[in-house]
């Protein structure tokens, strides 16, 4: 009787295990923070701040209530997405890493270049048909959608390529919102923004069945704004980084270095954001080091606009010389222009009175002819 009564109990414990841990359930947030795994940056051209907050966004709110946003962040003004999309990757303006169209060749090393210089495996995939395959080393690590594609289709296949080769960055560019804009019509915009929103709710329950949703690093921007404003919201979800934070006057420029922050990689020369430091958590002695670091950045960043300030200057006052030295050379045409006028009309004057002068001289040998035949004729005359 005793021995049923434990294997009763035993199982009653059995099934109540069973019902309280089922099998295939949702990944659960750890409590300390971990390493950073994998890293998702989606990309989504056209996006705005005004979009963010007119649109029930609920995943990419509930994204943001997981880790850090600026709803502000101040997005690239650039006529073409590959210049955008490579600010982002680079950190820099295109001034500097002098990208403007695919047949173009950055001149400083991208995001994917220092991944892959670390050893890390890179996945990018385009969904602009093929304006970023200068990004890619291969086509292992590149894969180009149609323009039609919609972005649900582009972040199913981004889904699927992280599952066939679990690359450590993997880089997705959507562009509906954008074609959305171009348009012109409002409701297809917020209709273009919601969808791109269900398709990324999609893609977080894919990394969530992964195990992977609280172990990777999560950016979701935009590089180019279809507001006037160029602001675009920026959400960063990250192990090492605040939960339910809110962070202003970022940049898209500064996803870079905000992820060579949080990978523990050295930036590259040439990239002019800063981490969102705020986004971190920190321990005091990392705070101070942070704090030491951000001063360094500072004086750096101050030798460095000083540098450019007086290069600026010297370009100015080399300009103001050419202008000045214009400004010499039109007074000299405008002196040169008015003698000329005067010569002209001195000589149009002299003209006219030897005109004159030889008109008066005609009619005085005229006349002296008339005068002389008379005389002439009167003479004969007087001899007959």
């Amino acid at each position: 009787m005793f021995l049923q009564r434990n294997i009763l109990t035993m199982l009653v414990l059995f099934w109540a295990v069973c019902l309280v841990t089922p099998v295939g359930a949702e990944e659960k947030q750890p409590e300390r923070p971990l390493q950073v795994e994998h890293v998702f940056i989606i990309s989504v051209d056209g996006l705005s701040r005004e979009a963010y907050t007119s649109v029930p966004v609920n995943h990419l709110r509930h994204l943001a209530s997981e880790g850090v946003i600026d709803q502000s962040s101040l997005a690239l003004k650039a006529e073409t997405c590959e210049a955008a999309e490579a600010s982002l990757l680079a950190g820099a303006w295109p001034q500097e890493h002098r990208f403007y169209s695919s047949q173009d060749q950055p001149d400083m090393e991208l995001l994917t270049d220092v991944f892959r210089k670390y050893g890390k495996k890179v996945a990018i995939i385009d969904g602009s048909g093929g304006k970023l395959r200068r990004f890619g080393a291969g086509e292992k690590d590149y894969i180009s959608l149609k323009s039609s594609a919609t972005d649900r289709e582009v972040l199913q296949r981004a889904m699927n390529k992280f599952r066939d080769n679990t690359p450590y960055l993997t880089y997705v560019y959507l562009d509906d919102c954008m074609k959305a804009m171009l348009s012109l019509d409002e409701k297809t915009y917020f209709k273009a923004v919601q969808e791109f929103d269900e398709g990324l709710g999609n893609f977080l329950a894919e990394l969530r069945k992964e195990k992977l949703y609280y172990r990777s690093c999560i950016i979701v921007t935009g590089a180019r704004s279809a507001s006037a404003s160029d602001q675009v919201p920026l959400v960063i979800r990250s192990p090492r980084c605040v939960s339910g934070g809110i962070v202003t006057g970022t940049m898209t420029v500064d996803i870079a270095p905000t992820l060579y922050r949080l990978t523990a990689m050295e930036a590259p020369e040439g990239v002019q954001g800063i981490p969102v430091y705020e986004a971190f958590t920190l321990t005091r002695e990392e705070q101070e080091q942070v704090m030491r670091q951000w001063v360094k950045d500072l004086k750096t960043d101050r030798m460095s606009w000083s540098s450019r300030y007086w290069k600026l200057e010297d370009e100015l006052y080399h300009k103001i010389h050419q202008l000045a030295s214009l400004k010499e050379e039109k007074s000299s045409v405008y002196s040169l222009a008015g003698e000329k006028e005067q010569l002209i009309e001195g000589l149009q004057t002299r003209l006219v009175k030897e005109r004159c002068a030889g008109a008066v001289l005609l009619v005085v040998l005229l006349a002296g002819y008339l005068v002389e035949f008379k005389l002439l004729k009167k003479k004969f005359l007087l001899f007959k």
